[in-house]
């Protein structure tokens, strides 16, 4: 407190030297004096910017009097708490007023406390010195505060850097001669739970996964970079659905054990297209049904499956087959996508009928899926949301 710099402005040179003395009693030296509110806030603006470049220092307390020539010490407080440079300089008032409207008027401008005249040298003393600490907690929560920003601010860069590294881990649209395969993403906040991937298995066979990790955040997201650098292996190597259903279920169940946690658990579709023999092999853990249509015919909904993965060590697994002749689509989704059509009156069926009509040819579905993802992206979305689209020609 010793090196607390004050300015004292008082039109009254008695009341100046008087106070003055006072303060220098308790040892402060940093005091400077003027007449006129004017001149007080030539020197206050001075002062903030010799601090604000590190050549000076602001001032700590400002002690002003109520009558002042010109501007009275009310508006004096009212432009220096206009100005955000001074604004959090604690103001104390001297008055003699006995009128109480005038006590209300000078807080409700701004001040922190108030001396009255004639002065009592021990009253002045312990009102400034309580001015003195409210103002030294203020700075310090302050500090914590912009510390706490800096804080988030560098956390929201590296959540914004870690969004970018989880969008470029999904893969971008295959499209062959007679298969065209597509996604789009919207987490909920920066890093999300769901997960789609797709790839070749050989010549006509091609492995599509769509997975969806329970919860939101961090650990999510982790999880599912994890078994994004897993998939690839997985869906080279898998010869069937079951048995890429079953490995999945072991490695979340041994991933469960190794953090000694809650247990994480996901939902997925896997399926194996197979553009030869026009067939599909799935197996559905959890999502909602999948939507399959082909041609004019009604859509088909694939639900066979088995409970999430992660849950049970012995995994009931229901497979199923289904076969193709005409050109067919299939989408696969996550329940944030259910729970958002159902928010906003739409079910899969439009999606589906929008692919009948803009998304004939493989190319075309690609776009519509493409411009849905956009579409999407402007609601307000209560989960992750992720789609697969998968277009099957002739």
């Amino acid at each position: 407190m010793k090196n607390c710099k004050f300015l004292i402005v008082e039109n009254s040179e008695t009341s100046k030297r008087m106070l003055s003395d006072i303060m220098r009693s308790e040892g402060w030296t940093d005091i400077c004096l003027t007449s006129t509110a004017t001149e007080a806030l030539e020197i206050l603006k001075t002062a903030a910017d010799q601090a604000a470049t590190g050549a000076g220092k602001l001032v700590d307390v400002i002690i002003t009097s109520l009558v002042l020539q010109g501007i009275d010490g009310i508006e004096l407080c009212r432009q220096i708490k206009g100005e955000p440079k001074l604004a959090d300089i604690p103001i104390i008032m001297i008055t003699s007023a006995k009128d109480s409207k005038i006590q209300v008027e000078a807080f409700q401008s701004g001040i922190s406390d108030y001396i009255k005249k004639p002065f009592n040298a021990v009253l002045v003393l312990a009102r400034i010195k309580a001015v003195l600490r409210l103002k030294e907690e203020m700075d310090k929560r302050r500090n914590r505060e912009k510390t706490l920003e800096q804080y988030n601010n560098n956390l929201v860069k590296d959540l914004q850097v870690a969004q970018q590294l989880q969008k470029n881990m999904l893969p971008p649209p295959l499209v062959h001669k007679n298969i065209a395969i597509s996604g789009c993403y919207a987490p909920m906040e920066f890093l999300g739970g769901d997960l789609y991937y797709w790839d070749m298995i050989d010549d006509n066979r091609y492995g599509i996964v769509l997975l969806d990790v329970m919860g939101h955040g961090t650990a999510t997201s982790m999880i599912c970079m994890y078994l994004r650098s897993i998939l690839p292996k997985l869906v080279k190597t898998m010869t069937s659905v079951n048995e890429m259903a079953e490995k999945l279920n072991t490695i979340m169940l041994d991933f469960n054990q190794q953090i000694s946690s809650r247990g994480y658990y996901f939902t997925a579709f896997y399926m194996i297209v197979d553009t030869v023999n026009k067939t599909i092999e799935y197996v559905n853990a959890g999502v909602p049904p999948a939507a399959f249509v082909e041609g004019s015919q009604k859509v088909r909904w694939l639900e066979e499956g088995s409970p999430p993965l992660g849950l049970f060590p012995k995994l009931p697994i229901r497979s199923q087959k289904i076969h193709f002749e005409d050109s067919a689509k299939l989408v696969v989704y996550s329940d944030g996508i259910y729970e958002l059509f159902k928010e906003i009156n739409l079910d899969m069926e439009y999606l589906l009928n929008y692919l009948r009509v803009y998304g004939k040819t493989a190319c075309d579905a690609t776009t519509v899926v493409e411009k849905f993802g956009d579409f999407i992206k402007l609601l307000p979305c209560n989960d992750d949301i992720s789609l697969v689209c998968v277009a099957l020609s002739e």
